[in-house]
């Protein structure tokens, strides 16, 4: 007789040993079966018999793809993380899904229903020409201490990541996330000013739009210094008396 042909189940090394937990913890969050073999360079077989070595209940990939009623609702909380993560934060979607442990497709998934628009690529977002002037000024921007990192992008057009390098490049720390602002609550402090006083005295001059939660910009408050003259020549002698007093 013929001998039969024997076929693998198993796409690429059958043999190779992967990371089961990772794979049940992947799944869970909503990974694919092919996606997860795709990963790990073995069949879908291999994948559902480990899934079921771990009695995890098997969903329809197939509805997962095609949005059926088999596919994952995130919960509320699992929403909110990631899009901070990635609105708030500026992570990318793939940085996002290492911080949670969500497949790539997933976190996109997930912003895309929650009304989020996909940045581009970083590399697409990242090139937006600058001038080494432009640069330059990014940088000095950065170190006036009043905007983080992703507020200096937003301004420039540019991705969090790249003011960062621009700031580390030119033999710069950037702060820690979340870090006190230095010198930009002792400069209000000296003009004897609140940020909010200065927002709404730019908004009339027609210097910024309507005033909104945050720090003001720095070149707001100096511009609030050289129209209020007095004001800060009386706050500083006010100061030095009271050095003088003590």
């Amino acid at each position: 007789a013929r001998p039969r042909r024997v076929i693998s189940n198993t796409r690429g090394h059958a043999g190779a040993d992967v990371d089961e937990s990772s794979i049940v913890t992947a799944y869970r969050n909503g990974a694919t079966a092919p996606d997860l073999a795709k990963t790990h360079g073995c069949g879908p077989k291999r994948i559902r018999a480990i899934l079921d070595r771990h009695n995890v209940p098997r969903r329809d990939d197939r509805a997962t793809r095609s949005g059926g009623t088999n596919r994952i609702q995130p919960d509320p909380e699992t929403v909110a993380t990631i899009r901070r993560l990635y609105v708030d934060d500026e992570l990318s979607i793939r940085e996002v899904s290492t911080h949670t442990g969500h497949d790539v497709r997933v976190v996109r998934r997930i912003l895309t229903d929650a009304g989020v628009t996909i940045r581009p690529p970083a590399s697409e977002a990242n090139a937006t020409d600058l001038t080494p002037d432009q640069e330059r000024e990014v940088v000095a921007t950065y170190l006036k201490g009043d905007q983080s990192l992703i507020e200096v992008g937003r301004q420039f057009h540019i991705r969090a990541e790249r003011v960062r390098g621009l700031v580390t490049a030119a033999g710069h720390n950037v702060r820690p996330k979340g870090g006190p602002q230095r010198g930009y609550a002792e400069r209000l402090t000296e003009l004897g000013v609140t940020a909010a006083e200065v927002k709404r005295w730019a908004h009339a001059q027609g210097m910024a739009e309507a005033p909104t939660n945050g720090r003001v910009r720095s070149d707001l408050v100096e511009a609030w210094a050289e129209a209020h003259p007095t004001s800060t020549t009386t706050t500083s002698s006010n100061t030095d008396m009271a050095g003088d007093a003590a």
